[in-house]
């Protein structure tokens, strides 16, 4: 399943609290808008990651699959068995092949309920890829035998991010579910994945 609160979408600008209720309607709007196509965004990702999966789990042909997956922004795809050792991956032409899984997805997977189904797809917070970039992982256990791991780009959410502009300097803010940026206008922000919550718009986003 993809949780809510994967990744949420909050509007900022000085123009925010100063326009007329119907206004700030719109705006709101506006925030749905974007959240729901996010949404529709993440459920193709797992949709692909849960098709990549199965196809390399059985020793299917995946070359079709690349092109899907790029569009899609992957970087990996991968069966890693018990011990975290690479099985079988699917690496898209930019990338070179996932051999290692970062210690903070290591801990989320050890936190994760243990009652997952197998092949449940989780999505982690926000961090630094093989290549120190902002990374979205996603994962799925395989039982016993391992776990599915995926990587994702975030040129996606950043390109629909710079793409909402509104009244006196208003912007769209992308964060994860742990209130880390995403997609901002400020790009040291965006590199650092800077932690944004404390601030109450992204509270109000995790609380649900």
């Amino acid at each position: 399943a993809v949780p809510a609160a994967a990744v949420g979408v909050y509007l900022a600008g000085r123009a925010w609290e100063r326009e007329l209720d119907a206004v700030r309607d719109k705006h709101l709007v506006l925030a749905k808008h974007l959240s729901d196509g996010l949404a529709r965004y993440a459920v193709d990702v797992e949709a692909a990651f849960q098709l990549a999966v199965a196809s390399l789990a059985a020793g299917r042909s995946v070359d079709d699959l690349v092109i899907v997956l790029e569009r899609l922004h992957f970087k990996h795809v991968a069966l890693l068995d018990a011990e975290g050792r690479p099985e079988g991956s699917l690496t898209t032409d930019s990338e070179r092949p996932l051999l290692w899984v970062p210690d903070g997805l290591r801990e989320e997977m050890v936190r994760t309920d243990p009652g997952m189904s197998i092949g449940e797809t989780t999505f982690s917070r926000v961090m630094a890829g093989d290549r120190g970039g902002p990374t979205l992982f996603l994962w799925a256990p395989r039982g016993a035998i391992g776990v599915a791991v995926g990587s994702l780009k975030t040129e996606h959410l950043i390109h629909v991010q710079s793409g909402i502009v509104f009244g006196e300097k208003g912007h769209a803010v992308i964060v994860d579910g742990q209130g880390r940026v995403i997609a901002h206008p400020n790009r040291q922000w965006q590199e650092s994945m800077w932690n944004l919550s404390e601030l109450a718009p992204v509270q109000e986003l995790r609380a649900g």
